[in-house]
C-alpha cells in the first residue's frame, strides 16, 4: 500500500498545508508546503454543518456548499503531489478536527472514494500506533476474542433500543465464532466492560454518546448501571452510566481495534497547542492502535449497514482502512443513505493496517 500524509496548520488569515508522499516516481520525495488564503473565521463556520443536518434543507445545503468550497481550496493545491496514493493520513488542526475532510469533493467525487482516509490527532502518534498494532507483528492475525455491547436509553422507543442490540449482535453473526461476548440491554454495563473488555482483540459499543464540553475527559458512551438503562436527560446519573475517557487511563486494552458507534464519540475539545481532549485520547493511552468514532449523531439504520459491510471486509483480512473505505462507498451507493449525514460521520483514527 502506498501511504501519504498531509498536515494542516491554521493561522488567523491562512492555512498551511504540509504533504509527504514518498511514492512519487522520478522525483526526490521532498515534503510539499503550500499555503491557502482561508481565514480561521471561515473554518469556524464549517463546524455549524454537523449541527444542522436535521434543520431546514436550505440551511443544510448552504452549509454543505460552504464546506465543499473550503474543502476544495484545502485539497486541490496538493492533489497532483498525492498521486500515487492508496492510504492518506490527514492530521487536522484547530477547527479542522471537527469536520469530515474525507467527504470533500475532488473532481466531483468524495476524497474517500479515491483514497482510504485515516486521521491522526498529530503525526507523532503514528509510531506509537504501529508499535501497538498486533497485526504488524503477526501477518496471520485474526480477531479471535470479540467483545460487543448494544444499549439504548430509557427514553428510547423499543424499536430504537432493538437497533442498538441488532448492531451489537450482527458482529457475532459475521465473525461466526464462539468467542464473541455480546452484551445487550441492561446487561451492557460499565462493570462488565471493565472486567471483560481488556482481554479482547476487538471491541464494539453501539450506544448513545455523551460529549461534555466543560470536561471533555468526562465524555463517553452511555452504558447500563445496576441493570438500569441510562437516562439521556438526567445528568445526575451520568457518572454511573458514562464510560468516561479518563477511565480508560486506568485500563490496559489489548484490542487491535475499538469501534464506538454512537453520537459524537469522535468529538474532542482542542486546547492550546492543538492538544485534543476526548475519547480518542483515552483510547490511545489505554493502548488501542486504531479506532472508529463518530463526528455527529449516527443514523441507526445507516450504522447497521456500515458496520455490516466493514466487519465483513475486516474478517477477510483486509486492512482496516480499506474495509472502512469500502463501507463508506457501499453506504453512499444505497439510495436511502446517499446524503452526507448518513455515510460520513464515522472516522478511522490511528494505524491503517
Amino acid at each position: 500500500m502506498r501511504v501519504a500524509l498531509i498536515e494542516f496548520y491554521v493561522t488567523e488569515n491562512e492555512v498551511f498545508i504540509f504533504a509527504l508522499n514518498p511514492h512519487r516516481s522520478g522525483s526526490d520525495p521532498q515534503p510539499l508546503v503550500k499555503s491557502v488564503p482561508i481565514k480561521q473565521q471561515q473554518l469556524r463556520a464549517l463546524t455549524s454543518m454537523i449541527w444542522s443536518f436535521n434543520k431546514n434543507p436550505i440551511i443544510v445545503n448552504q452549509n454543505i456548499a460552504h464546506f465543499q468550497d473550503i474543502g476544495a481550496k484545502l485539497i486541490e493545491p496538493i492533489l497532483e503531489y498525492l498521486d500515487p496514493c492508496d492510504i492518506l493520513y490527514i492530521v487536522p488542526h484547530k477547527e479542522l478536527h471537527y469536520v469530515p475532510l474525507h467527504a470533500i469533493l475532488v473532481n466531483g467525487k468524495p476524497l474517500c472514494e479515491q483514497v482510504a482516509v485515516v486521521y491522526l490527532p498529530n503525526a507523532s502518534l503514528l509510531p506509537f500506533c504501529q508499535a501497538n498494532n498486533a497485526k504488524r507483528k503477526d501477518k496471520n492475525y485474526q480477531y479471535k476474542k470479540i467483545f460487543t455491547m448494544g444499549i439504548g436509553a430509557k427514553e428510547d422507543t423499543k424499536v430504537n433500543r432493538n437497533k442498538f442490540t441488532q448492531e451489537s449482535r450482527k458482529i457475532g453473526q459475521i465473525f461466526d465464532i464462539g468467542s464473541v461476548d455480546c452484551n445487550t440491554g441492561v446487561m451492557a454495563g460499565k462493570k462488565k466492560f471493565i472486567e471483560n473488555a481488556p482481554s479482547c482483540d476487538l471491541i464494539h459499543i453501539a450506544s448513545h454518546g455523551y460529549f461534555d464540553k466543560q470536561n471533555p475527559l468526562g465524555s463517553g458512551p452511555l452504558l447500563s448501571w445496576a441493570r438500569r438503562y441510562p437516562m439521556l436527560e438526567n445528568s445526575a446519573n451520568f457518572d454511573k452510566h458514562i464510560l468516561k475517557a479518563e477511565e480508560f487511563y486506568q485500563l490496559k486494552l489489548k484490542a487491535n481495534l475499538m469501534v464506538l458507534s454512537g453520537c459524537f464519540t469522535g468529538r474532542n475539545k482542542v486546547r492550546p497547542g492543538d492538544e485534543l481532549l476526548g475519547l480518542a485520547r483515552g483510547l490511545f493511552i489505554a493502548g488501542v492502535p486504531s479506532m472508529i468514532l463518530s463526528l455527529w449523531e449516527a443514523h441507526h439504520d445507516a450504522s447497521i449497514h456500515f458496520m455490516k459491510c466493514f466487519y465483513t471486509e475486516l474478517k477477510k483480512g483486509i486492512p482496516k482502512a480499506i474495509a472502512y473505505q469500502k463501507a463508506q462507498n457501499y453506504l453512499r451507493q444505497q439510495l436511502e443513505f446517499q446524503e452526507m449525514k448518513y455515510w460520513a460521520p464515522f472516522i478511522l483514527i490511528g494505524d491503517w493496517l
